[in-house]
């Protein structure tokens, strides 16, 4: 802290003080720590109970991480399904990039029955509109290729590989020079 030594005990001590009181963001915070066993010890049970909390409310962060533990069985039965649903259910918002990256992830991949590229380039672009590096260069791979629902777009495509180029990604920068070389 500022004028203050960090003490990762004192910060835990703090955020329980708040979650105890019902602070939406400090129980988000123990969620996650007990998720990743961060300070604390790693408690697949008790991050589920503040998840769901979390997501009884309606925070898309709580519906991902309750997604990805029913994904992995981690402190609940594996349930894929269930899974799948709450990530996509957070993925309907646009303030959780992970949800909308993973969601459009399993689109590209013609895992959602009716859902063609275009769905996949606009979950892409909501990761992408929270910083999300990788949905850059996936938007990107998409209008470079083209196909079902996106017609190919090497003008657009090049914009979002420099984008994500500009950000280090190794990647992005091979494919716009693959991209540079079949203009010449």
């Amino acid at each position: 802290g500022k004028g203050v030594p960090q003490s990762e005990q004192e910060a835990i001590k703090w955020f329980q003080r708040a979650a105890d009181h019902y602070q939406i963001e400090a129980i988000f915070e123990m969620g996650k720590r007990y998720y990743e066993g961060k300070g604390v010890a790693q408690d697949f049970t008790k991050a589920w109970e503040l998840f769901d909390d979390l997501s009884r409310r309606s925070i898309p962060w709580a519906e991902y991480y309750l997604g990805m533990m029913l994904l992995h069985g981690q402190g609940v039965e594996k349930d894929e399904a269930k899974g799948w649903a709450l990530i996509r259910l957070a993925a309907t918002y646009s303030k959780c990039p992970e949800a909308n990256f993973l969601y459009a992830k399993r689109i590209k991949a013609g895992l959602i029955p009716k859902k063609d590229l275009s769905h996949a380039f606009k979950y892409f672009k909501r990761a992408a509109s929270e910083g999300y590096l990788e949905a850059f260069y996936e938007n990107g791979v998409l209008l470079h290729e083209g196909g079902k629902g996106l017609p190919r777009n090497d003008a657009a495509a090049v914009s979002w590989l420099k984008e994500a180029a500009a950000q280090g990604h190794a990647k992005a920068k091979n494919l716009l020079a693959e991209i540079a070389a079949r203009k010449k």
